[in-house]
């Protein structure tokens, strides 16, 4: 008797932990489908040779009922329509949180830097390290000529600096 209920236990043990390994991997898979942020990083970013990804240049989609998430053809969030050589030039360059892909260009915390008398450029790719940053930094400054560089860091970003992770 002893040696049934035994083996009923470790059965009943084992059928709730792989049950539970299951309904973990499936609730991951299902979340990381739906993630608002993850979708839009798969569809504003592409193949990059070099940066392993970028932004969609001419990139735009509607955001619910705020506005559009909108890329220049050089990928700028925010860029002049004419660069005037005898203003100051800002570069801002960020990860996710300078991308904010989920929401309107409209409405992402650097909106009003665009209203300076100043050539205002944006860039920020979901997911990206420092060192991707650094490289797009050295891809434009020969392009535009900042006068500033404002390198938005983020709390994840040492995570996303650990290649393995």
């Amino acid at each position: 008797m002893d040696e049934r209920v035994s083996k009923k236990t470790i059965l009943l043990f084992l059928s709730i932990v792989l049950s539970s390994c299951l309904l973990e991997g499936l609730l991951r898979i299902h979340f990381h489908l739906l993630d608002p942020i993850e979708q839009a990083k798969r569809s504003s970013a592409k193949f990059d040779a070099v940066f392993g990804w970028d932004i969609k240049k001419n990139h735009e989609y509607k955001i619910t009922d705020s506005g559009f998430y909108k890329v220049d053809e050089r990928g700028f969030r925010f860029s002049p329509l004419t660069h005037n050589k005898d203003k100051k030039t800002i570069l801002l360059i960020g990860d996710s949180f300078t991308h904010a892909s989920n929401l309107a260009n409209q409405d992402v915390y650097y909106r009003k830097l665009d209203d300076l008398k100043v050539n205002f450029y944006s860039y920020g790719v979901s997911g990206w390290s420092n060192l991707q940053e650094f490289l797009k930094v050295q891809e434009h400054i020969t392009k535009i000529h900042p006068d500033i560089i404002i390198w938005q860091l983020s709390a994840n970003d040492l995570i996303e600096n650990v290649y393995q992770i």
